[in-house]
């Protein structure tokens, strides 16, 4: 696309929380580029990255997203925002309304409030997100694993034993 006299490239921005996206083996990534520059990055702390810094919210993996994408030379991009990504997305967006020119955005919020998270929460049958995601029981991590999976197999309470001891080293 030319303007002014420049030429521009359309650029797209994949955000996932854990990138699974960004193996060497998935095509859709290399086919997504050919019209354009796309890139696939993974959100600080997860991949290889890590920082000094102590913040851990939405609006510090947004800055540190736009300040990659600009050091890559991004002036202007398409966001493609799922679940986490969508949430860093929309910050972004808000954030930096000059690199973001559109999204695409799905299975997300637009921030994860705590009115938001306590309707999640209530509408599970839950009080607290530690008790959910932290089973102390195997009916504990039954129940975790029936509300977090769609058409779980029936399986036998050993099983769900085994994974409290595995998963939460009890």
């Amino acid at each position: 696309m030319k303007k002014n006299g420049k030429v521009f490239v359309d650029i797209q921005i994949l955000l996932a929380w854990r990138n699974e996206a960004s193996r060497d083996d998935d095509s859709s990534s290399r086919d997504r580029a050919r019209d354009g520059a796309s890139y696939v990055p993974d959100f600080l702390f997860f991949g290889g990255s890590f920082t000094d810094r102590p913040e851990r919210t939405v609006e510090f993996q947004s800055e540190c997203m736009a300040r990659g994408l600009r050091k890559l030379g991004v002036e202007r991009c398409t966001l493609v925002g799922l679940s986490y990504g969508g949430m860093v997305a929309f910050k972004m967006a808000e954030m930096y309304p000059d690199l973001v020119e559109s999204m695409v955005v799905t299975c997300s919020v637009m921030a994860l409030t705590e009115s938001v998270s306590n309707a999640a929460l209530h509408r599970i049958g839950f009080f607290s997100w530690p008790v959910y995601l932290l089973p102390k029981t195997a009916d504990g991590t039954k129940t975790l694993l029936d509300i977090a999976t769609y058409n779980l197999p029936r399986l036998p309470q050993v099983i769900y034993k085994e994974i409290l001891e595995v998963l939460f080293f009890l």
